[in-house]
């Protein structure tokens, strides 16, 4: 109950912001405390949408206020935008980060979220120098894919500026 609770909050906050909720969110990462409700949160997000954006599951320690789930849209276009251009990708093998940067960034900046292992960190920081990387301690990082859900090492989402 909590997944879908939370999830409606979001999409009134992407509603209040002038974004289509079945449309406009590009991908997201959804933070879980107990491996056990992957498959819950991944049916939960599945079931709000007729085109499913991507979504990466990453257990971590602990939530805010003891929460058991909390969602985080990485990006929504609004509306009004007339170029609906993707402006963020997720990644969750290493073969397909570089891929995904290039597609996103076109050579500007951008912001590069790398959640699990930052093993392929340091060349991507010296490849990349007008990205900004973040590393995100996580115990666990889940894709769900082609309505399938899988365990990965790591998982990069990119942004563009």
């Amino acid at each position: 109950m909590e997944a879908v609770l939370s999830l409606q909050h979001i999409f009134r906050v992407v509603r209040a912001v002038n974004v289509d909720p079945m449309s406009g969110i590009e991908c997201a990462v959804a933070y879980i405390v107990d491996e056990n409700d992957v498959p819950l949160v991944a049916e939960t997000w599945r079931s709000a949408f007729e085109v499913v954006p991507s979504l990466a599951i990453v257990v971590v320690d602990g939530l805010p206020r003891g929460a058991r789930v909390e969602w985080h849209v990485i990006r929504c276009q609004k509306s009004t935008e007339d170029e609906k251009k993707a402006r963020s990708r997720m990644a969750f093998e290493q073969h397909e980060v570089i891929t995904a940067i290039n597609n996103v960034t076109h050579s500007h900046g951008g912001l590069c979220m790398i959640f699990g292992s930052s093993q392929h960190y340091d060349s991507l920081r010296l490849r990349y120098k007008n990205i900004a990387m973040q590393t995100i301690p996580s115990k666990a990082i889940y894709s769900t894919q082609n309505n399938e859900i899988k365990k990965n090492e790591s998982c990069t989402v990119i942004l563009a500026d």
